[in-house]
Order: structure tokens, then sequence, then C-alpha cells
């Protein structure tokens, strides 16, 4: 069986909560993670349970909304 997915990645993508003491220098100052993103597709197999080979794309959008809307059959 072989299957496919695909994923987004935010731009400044941080995680929601952190451990910090009590100074400014431990915390984060990172703005939020929206607008411009890296779309990652990828395919699989059960039988190896491992990606397949040459089958990873990955692109940087050229929108900043619903990703979907830059997955056609032209990208390469």
């Amino acid at each position: 069986m072989v299957f496919t997915n695909e994923t987004w990645l935010n731009v400044n993508h941080t995680i929601s909560k952190s451990w910090t003491d009590e100074t400014a220098a431990s915390t984060s100052s990172v703005p939020i993670g929206k607008g411009e993103h890296l779309i990652i597709c990828h395919t699989g197999t059960t039988v190896t349970y491992s990606f397949i080979t040459d089958a990873l794309l990955a692109f940087k959008s050229k929108k900043s909304g619903d990703y979907h809307e830059e997955m056609n059959a032209e990208k390469r």
C-alpha cells in the first residue's frame, strides 16, 4: 500500500508553551507564525514503513492563505 500526505509549516513556527524563568532574557519574542509558509508533500509505503525515495516535494508558498490553492499537478 502506498499513501501520500501533505502539511505546512508557518514562518516563525514555534511551540505554544515553554518553561522560562522570570528574566526577560529567557523569553522568546518570535512574531506570530502567519503569512509565508513551507508546503511539504511526501509519499510512503506500508510495505517497508518508510518514505519512498525521491518522492518529497517541498516548496515555499507564494500566498498567505489556504495552502491547498497552490497544490496542483504543475508543482515538481
